[in-house]
């Protein structure tokens, strides 16, 4: 499933230890950027930095200080004491992440449309006309369990032909030691690329990014954009203010973006499995709300190594991002009954096609998920049935998420609709010549309904019975009732078979049976039954 895409604006390290070098340029900018390293792709001249859209000469890398401003056309900063630098055109080439040149000569070429070869994952919408604002929050996750040199990189973003602007937060990404920071990116005009400096974040700490036009309601075009990526944990923010859009109209729309590099094992992911991106705003150029965005999702991973459980689900102001190492979720059912998970599945490419792959049980009851990730599994009964709960991983008959720490199995549990019999007295004898009372509750079952007619079968020789009521009518308010069965013993030793003169007596088992439309339940008690007893008199106990 790949709909648009567009690259990630981020520094990329190339090993696990690498060096931060810090660069002034002929305007003062101080910028501090990640060493292409031994590692870079064969063509990459030595020196040569990793940046967001590749590989680029030091020279074409401008971090802007705190008030600074990039001018409308982009070809000088405005600092905040009035003061105005030019910016030159790179004069270097510029290289994509596989080494590929996309900047011939002098660097005044523009560079062609900007390809995502390194987005995973996305949520992303196109106008026809353009956007004048985006925002979006997510928490910083956990820190991955292993460090390769990896660059993990989240964010939302605008984009046009030839720029994107985005608020980024990073790992391994401008810090000297493996560490999350934020910074805001406007990149890529005439080779340069242009970012505030980097903050660094702690995990847990809750990130908001805003990409806001300057420029008032109805313009199409807007010169001029706010691009803030807030700490609303700490308040710290690195932002981009009034920055060019280099007369880029940005008509492309991303709610959440995953940018990877150097991912060698699904462990250099955040133990977490991923990201959720929530209370995202999308705003038309007349800075009106849109209500109910269409997003449409991009999963970018055939051939990829490792497989990390990838994943995107979307909602009109939430687009989660899965990736992690991936933990088994297995699901049994019994009785007639379907369940299906919520994320639907991971994106699995175990050959050149790719596919999500998602509890559907039965069918598919087993699927794999990024560890950490949240899974909630919902039980649909079949026509007749009742779904009645889970065991294993979940209890109850609520809702089941599992946290997939581990491998984990479920079962859901579905029945039809019944009832049941149980006693409430019935071990006192039965004499002959004499009249008892046995008493039973029915009991609904799997929210059973319906009129539940009672009967009695293998009563002894000279034993009658009856029972009061002889139906009883069970629904959503009276779940259950009672009933009495009264039995009367025959005065006479020829018919009835309880037992001989004196204290022996016998022991008969009596079926007690409710039978309705759809279902029957029956017990059986034990009847005590014994004759007349003679103690120097006539007398009956």
């Amino acid at each position: 499933m790949k709909t648009q895409r567009k690259p990630c604006r981020f520094l990329l390290p190339s090993s696990a230890a690498f060096t931060v070098l810090l660069f002034v340029t002929s305007f003062g900018i101080l910028y501090a950027q990640v060493p292409a390293g031994p590692n870079r792709p064969a063509g990459v001249p030595d020196g040569y930095m990793i940046t967001p859209s590749g590989y680029s000469h030091p020279s074409c890398l401008i971090e802007l200080a705190k008030g600074d401003i990039l001018l409308e056309d982009g070809r000088g900063i405005q600092h905040a004491d009035g003061g105005i630098k030019k910016i030159n055109p790179c004069a270097y080439p510029n290289y994509t992440t596989s080494g590929r040149i996309i900047v011939a000569g002098s660097g005044t070429e523009e560079p062609p449309e900007l390809s995502g070869d390194q987005w995973v994952e996305d949520a992303n919408l196109t106008t026809n006309t353009s956007y004048g604002g985006i925002k979006a929050t997510w928490i910083v996750p956990p820190a991955p369990l292993s460090n390769d040199g990896q660059t993990v990189l989240l964010f939302p973003a605008l984009s046009g032909a030839l720029t994107i602007i985005q608020p980024v937060l990073g790992w391994n990404a401008g810090s000297a030691a493996p560490q999350w920071s934020i910074a805001s990116w406007n990149c890529c005009y005439n080779g340069n690329k242009v970012y505030s400096a980097h903050l660094n974040v702690n995990s847990g700490d809750t990130i908001q990014g805003t990409i806001q036009s300057v420029c008032s309601a109805g313009t199409l075009s807007c010169s001029g954009w706010n691009i803030t990526t807030l700490d609303v944990t700490s308040g710290q923010s690195s932002e981009l203010t009034s920055t060019s859009s280099y007369g880029q109209t940005f008509n492309v729309a991303d709610s959440g973006v995953l940018e990877v590099y150097n991912v060698v094992q699904c462990s250099d992911y955040s133990p977490n499995g991923g990201v959720s991106f929530s209370d995202v705003a999308l705003y038309d150029y007349n800075f009106n709300e849109i209500s109910n965005p269409n997003w449409g999702t991009g999963i970018d991973v055939v051939g990829m190594t490792p497989q990390c459980a990838y994943g995107v689900q979307v909602a009109p102001t939430q687009v989660k991002l899965f990736a992690g190492a991936p933990e088994a979720l297995t699901v049994n059912v019994s009785g007639n009954g379907t369940v299906t998970s919520s994320p639907a599945g991971i994106w699995s490419c175990p050959g050149s096609t790719c596919s999500f792959v998602g509890i559907s049980c039965p069918g598919t009851c087993s699927a794999t998920f990024s560890q950490g990730t949240p899974v909630t599994l919902s039980a649909s009964p079949a026509s007749g049935y009742k779904f009645t709960g889970w065991s294993g991983a979940c209890a109850g008959t609520g809702t089941c998420t599992v946290e997939m720490a581990a491998a984990e199995s479920v079962t859901a549990i579905f029945a039809l609709p019944t009832f049941s019999i149980s006693p409430i007295s019935t071990s006192m004898p039965l004499s002959l010549g004499h009249t008892r009372n046995y008493t039973f509750n029915v009991s609904a079952l799997n929210e059973f309904t319906g009129t539940v007619a009672l009967s009695a079968g293998g009563l002894p020789t000279g034993v009658t019975g009856s029972f009061s009521p002889s139906s009883i009518n069970l629904t959503s308010a009276n779940a259950f009732g009672t009933t009495t069965l009264t039995l009367t013993a025959a005065y006479s030793n020829s018919t009835y078979t309880g037992g001989s003169t004196g204290q022996t007596g016998a022991q008969t088992g009596v079926t007690v049976t409710g039978t309705s439309v759809s279902s029957t339940d029956s017990i059986v008690f034990d009847l005590n039954t014994r004759p007349l007893q003679y103690r120097g008199y006539c007398g009956v106990q």
